[in-house]
């Protein structure tokens, strides 16, 4: 591979661009693992706090006999049980992805 520079032309043999372009590589699934790790704390994070909230709203559960209100805290419930499906989902999505992607790396460098 060559290329230009302000002191003329420079040819670059086969071996170093491949080995610069494989360090390159390198780095960016590094970043990409990086990333990944950091969005799973953050949704271990959110599923830590939903789950909270849950108990939480568990402990302040109103008595039956007044059914308004009892309904109420239901749909509440109801509505934080659902967020935290949600997180817990894509949680279990991200460690599937960045263990799906682990595995292929690993594959491929033994072969």
């Amino acid at each position: 591979m060559c290329y230009n520079t302000s002191g003329g032309v420079e040819c670059m043999k086969k071996q170093e661009h491949n080995e610069i372009l494989e360090s390159i590589l390198d780095l960016g699934e590094a970043q990409i693992v990086k990333s990944a790790v950091s969005s799973i704390n953050a949704l271990e994070t959110k599923r830590k706090l939903r789950e909270n909230l849950i108990k939480n709203h568990l402990s302040k559960e109103p008595y039956k006999i007044f059914k308004k209100r009892h309904n109420q805290w239901k749909q509440e419930l109801d509505k934080l049980n659902s967020e935290y499906d949600k997180v817990y989902n894509d949680y279990l999505d991200e460690c599937v992805e960045l263990e799906n992607m682990l595995d292929s790396k690993k594959s491929s460098s033994t072969n």
